[in-house]
């Protein structure tokens, strides 16, 4: 009894995989992600900031387009990864597939896609760096950094800093 349940929730299983990739368009609506077409996996993609990241899937060069919020994004289904990379100026803090985090390294991110679970990505902007600060200086006190990008309380005379002012950054000699 169990044998004959269990082949006809596969035998209806498969039909209605098939039935739904037979239905799917191009550009069809997001309801339809998990679905192999064409070889392709669609997958349901979420991003706070589009500008923030590249998403590469793999054997492809060039990255897909994406907008905020959710995206259908399409992997080849013999190979269900893609690469989530950090666009200079920004960091990924986290990247998810259904409940289960993915490590970012680097501001790379491998993402190993399955079908029917959505992948998070959430961004945020990169303050770590010297070159950020001065790009993103709101404020309107004098800071130094030294020429590898660390900021300095105490500058010594004789020395070459990067000065920040303004909101814009001039060489000096202490």
């Amino acid at each position: 009894m169990k044998k004959i349940f269990i082949s006809l929730l596969l035998c209806s299983s498969l039909f209605y995989v098939n039935a739904a990739a037979e239905n799917v368009a191009p550009g069809s609506d997001i309801e339809d992600w998990g679905v192999v077409v064409d070889g392709k996996l669609s997958v349901k993609v979420s991003v706070d900031n589009p500008v923030a990241v590249t998403l590469t899937p793999a054997g492809e060069q060039t990255p897909v387009s994406l907008q905020e919020g959710v995206n259908t994004v399409k992997v080849p289904d013999t190979d269900r990864n893609f690469t989530v990379k950090a666009k200079e100026g920004y960091a990924i803090e986290s990247v998810k597939v259904g409940d289960k985090s993915i490590s970012v390294v680097n501001g790379v991110a491998n993402v190993p896609c399955e079908a029917g679970k959505e992948v998070v990505i959430v961004t945020k902007k990169d303050t770590s760096s010297a070159v950020t600060l001065v790009a993103n200086d709101d404020n309107l006190t004098v800071r130094y950094f030294d020429l590898r990008g660390m900021e300095v309380s105490n500058p010594q005379k004789g020395q070459i800093y990067v000065m920040l002012k303004n909101g814009k950054a001039v060489k000096i000699r202490k």
